[in-house]
């Protein structure tokens, strides 16, 4: 019964294949994932700065942006301690999740939730796409004890 069932499993497999339906997916983090036919979608621009309570710029702290489904786009601050995190999503959502972590344990992460607002493309032709969402958010960050 088995091998019978591993038969019939591959001949919907090869018919599938021969359809053009596929599992595979080739996923190029440098790439944005292009949205088949009626998938909405829209970008988003983070920017905002890190100091500690003194107001000094903290340099090489990880700022992290994920959206309710858990994806999410990261970055380092500058010796400014300035950074900007951009990202593309599918199916995009009103809110956002903004943390602020050292990598070197030094400074306690903050966390901050953000509800985004996004601001339509230019693009006319494209109903699908939402336009972008620029969130400006600043992180004070204390030594942890």
């Amino acid at each position: 019964m088995k091998k019978l069932l591993n038969k019939i499993n591959g001949a919907i497999v090869l018919a599938l294949g021969a359809m053009g339906f596929s599992s595979a997916t080739f996923y190029k983090p440098e790439e944005p994932v292009v949205c088949g036919y009626g998938v909405p979608h829209a970008e988003f621009e983070v920017s905002g700065t890190v100091t500690d309570t003194k107001s000094k710029p903290l340099a090489n702290i990880q700022v992290t942006v994920r959206n309710d489904r858990g994806p999410y786009q990261d970055g380092l601050t500058k010796e400014d301690g300035t950074y900007q995190v951009g990202g593309y999503e599918d199916f995009p959502t009103d809110m956002l999740e903004i943390i602020a972590e050292d990598p070197n344990g030094v400074y306690a992460s903050d966390t901050v939730r953000v509800k985004v607002k996004y601001e339509p493309s230019a693009d006319d032709h494209d109903h699908w796409n939402q336009g972008t969402a620029y969130v400006q958010q600043d992180f004070k960050l204390k030594k942890k004890r």
